[in-house]
């Protein structure tokens, strides 16, 4: 890892200097992220690699919850971003994946942990996500480094979409 890198890495890290980017670039200003609300949970996450039977870490550069009234608010992922990356839309989405998948699974921890065990002493494991249950929305930013960004900045925009399909009503 470059040192530059890690520099970027130690920099954002701090709960004021995030708050400070989420407020600007989001915000447009405005404090919608305070710094005393901000945690940071570990940044890997496994990912399962269909392509090669394999399981397979990745890591965010930053991530931060924000709970306010004592309930994840929102996670907010900084992705540092030196070179251009034509698929950088598709990385995001991999980690903003993974990263609603761990809340789904903490979720259903927490359940079974609070039906705890049954009159023979086994523990519950049926538990299944509610339609009541509800997960924090996780938003991640590319903060590029380098000049002019011209590769997509949305999974739309890396898309092929017939002109048929493109016309259609949204339903």
């Amino acid at each position: 890892m470059a040192k530059q890198d890690l520099s970027e890495k130690a920099l954002i890290g701090k709960a004021d200097v995030f708050a400070d980017i989420i407020n600007t670039l989001v915000g447009k200003g405005s404090e919608i992220v305070k710094a005393q609300n901000l945690i940071s949970p570990n940044t890997e996450l496994i990912h399962f690699n269909n392509e090669q039977w394999e399981l397979k870490d990745l890591f965010r550069d930053i991530c931060k919850k924000d709970i306010q009234n004592n309930r994840i608010y929102t996670i907010w992922g900084i992705e540092n971003q030196q070179s251009i990356d034509y698929t950088m839309p598709l990385r995001c989405m991999g980690y903003d994946y993974n990263t609603y998948q761990q809340q789904k699974e903490e979720l259903l921890d927490k359940r079974k942990q609070e039906f705890g065990s049954d009159k023979s002493g086994k523990r519950n494991r049926k538990v299944h996500f509610r339609k009541s249950d509800k997960l924090a929305p996780v938003i991640t930013l590319v903060l590029y480094w380098g000049k002019n960004w011209d590769t997509p900045r949305s999974l739309h925009d890396m898309l092929s979409i017939p002109k048929e399909i493109s016309q259609l009503e949204r339903v």
